[in-house]
This record gives C-alpha cells, sequence and structure tokens, in this order.
C-alpha cells in the first residue's frame, strides 16, 4: 500500500467516525419530544380535548404525548387533571406525582402540587368521608 492510498484510507476512516458522530447526535436531539411544535400540538389537541369534556380522548392523546416526550412535566400533569375529571383520583395522584418527580420547582410547577392535594380531598372524600357524613345525616 503507498502512501497516497495510505491516507486516503485513513480520510475515510475519518469521514465515517465524524458521519457516525453526526447521526448520533442528530438521534439523541431528536428522540423524547425534543421538537417543541409536536408537543404544542399535543397540548393543543388535549386541552381541546378536555375542553370539550372528552376527558378519555384527552388522555388517549397525552399518552401518545407521552410516549414521544416522558420527561414533559405538563404532559403528566394535563393527563392527571384528565383523569380527575373521570373520578379517577388514584391514577391522577400518580400522574400528579410523576409530574412533580420531573419538576419539583414549586414556581414552575405549582399545578401539580395543587392538583395533587384536591385529588387527595377527593380520595379522601370517596373512600370514607361522605359515608360518614351521610351516615351522621340520617342519624340526625
Amino acid at each position: 500500500m503507498n502512501a497516497q492510498s495510505s491516507n486516503f484510507n485513513s480520510m475515510v476512516t475519518f469521514l465515517a467516525i465524524i458521519g457516525a458522530i453526526a447521526i448520533i447526535i442528530f438521534i439523541v436531539n431528536n428522540v423524547n419530544g425534543t421538537d417543541p411544535n409536536k408537543v404544542e400540538m399535543y397540548f393543543t389537541k388535549a386541552l381541546s380535548a378536555h375542553n370539550r369534556g372528552d376527558y378519555h380522548e384527552a388522555i388517549n392523546i397525552l399518552n401518545e404525548a407521552i410516549i414521544y416526550c416522558p420527561t414533559n412535566y405538563q404532559l403528566w400533569n394535563n393527563r392527571g387533571n384528565s383523569k380527575y375529571e373521570l373520578g379517577w383520583f388514584e391514577e391522577a395522584i400518580k400522574d400528579f406525582n410523576k409530574s412533580i418527580e420531573l419538576n419539583s420547582d414549586t414556581e414552575k410547577n405549582m399545578m401539580a402540587y395543587m392538583n395533587k392535594e384536591k385529588a387527595l380531598a377527593a380520595l379522601r372524600w370517596d373512600n370514607g368521608m361522605r359515608t360518614s357524613l351521610i351516615n351522621k345525616m340520617m342519624e340526625d
């Protein structure tokens, strides 16, 4: 092998490595919802479904969004809201907890904290407070 051929092979190897690095960088930057336009599209569609009372549809859209971008704390909070509206308080609390886990900054994620407390109160009401209140009213 002559020097010119060796230089050519080295250059090809170098370019192959650079190309592989570029592909890896592209994949890392485009996995799990780095496209804000797509995340915004999910938000808009889910919010529309939620606002018209189609909570199941909102949950389905948010399920897709969470698969696409599982680290977006707002998606988890919004899905929790739709579950709350359906009376699925335990499931809603799990989503609010996940939202808080992803972003525990109370200033930025205050809604998840508030929604969790609302769901916990509703769950306590469902799990006994309502029954004890009805029983008390029946005694009077």
